[in-house]
């Protein structure tokens, strides 16, 4: 039972666990939609959180990773390697404050 995951490899195991969290947050967006203006902290409000937060927060590290994890960055000076990585957090931190500022405009008080 002591199994380790490698994501590396494309196996049954990361397809449906991409497709569980996308289906997640669509499952989350259409109930915002459907509840259109959702009321802060009401039920609804939670339901979303919960069906998005996970995916988006998955979003965000695979992301992250895709940017940093690149075996020809590995070959550049430090200086490159740092300003790349700056460069490359701010894109995708703008992404996801874009993301997140489109779900919060759903929102009423």
């Amino acid at each position: 039972m002591n199994e380790e995951w490698n994501f590396e490899e494309k196996s049954s195991r990361s397809t449906k666990a991409t497709v569980l969290l996308i289906v997640s947050f669509v499952i989350g967006v259409s109930v915002w939609a459907y509840f259109f203006p959702v009321i802060t902290y009401s039920a609804v409000f939670w339901v979303g959180i919960v069906l998005m937060g996970l995916p988006l927060y998955c979003a965000a590290e695979g992301l992250g990773n895709l940017g940093l994890d690149r075996k020809f960055i590995k070959n550049w000076p430090r200086f490159l390697r740092l300003t790349y990585g700056v460069i490359w957090v701010l894109i995708c931190m703008a992404i996801c404050i874009a993301v997140i500022g489109v779900l919060s405009s759903m929102l009423v008080q």
